[in-house]
């Protein structure tokens, strides 16, 4: 592969003072929401590129898919950005160019069931590099436990 790159979905992304990224509430292919139509509070999107260094520079485009089919482009790595960061990889020995960002969405529509997803444009060529899958949650079935522990008095 000339170019590998995926998409993290989280709660957040965190820039640690010494330089490292943590990220917060990894998702799981599948997320569950109260009721579609509906939304997250927030999405963070955390999205890690690496390309071998001898590939000739191309800017890349970061697309963001709603569950209707909506898109939005929601970064781009410029041809100057990955110029410098290739040379910044050749000098330091290395085979492959890191690059990486972080998208945060507020309110994250879910206007229908189904699959949100992320995708890389280089050149004429487009590749999906994360997605999460929105259903409705299960709802109980409104039995009440009843408290086993007395209450204080």
């Amino acid at each position: 592969m000339d170019v590998s790159a995926v998409a993290l979905f989280c709660d957040d992304i965190r820039e640690e003072k010494s330089g490292a990224i943590t990220l917060v509430g990894i998702m799981p292919d599948n997320v569950e929401v109260p009721s579609i139509p509906g939304a997250l509070p927030r999405l963070a999107i955390y999205v890690r590129v690496h390309l071998k260094v001898e590939l000739p520079p191309e800017p890349i485009e970061f697309f963001l898919t709603f569950t209707d089919g909506a898109q939005h482009k929601i970064t781009e790595f410029s041809r100057e950005l990955i110029e410098t960061t290739t040379r910044d990889a050749v000098r330091g020995g290395n085979k492959l160019a890191g690059l990486f960002s972080n998208v945060l969405v507020a309110t994250f529509p879910v206007p229908v069931p189904g699959r949100a997803f992320v995708t890389l444009k280089r050149g004429g060529e487009i590749e999906v590099i994360g997605g999460l899958n929105f259903v409705t949650a299960k709802r109980a079935d409104n039995t009440v436990e009843k408290a086993t522990t007395p209450s204080p008095e």
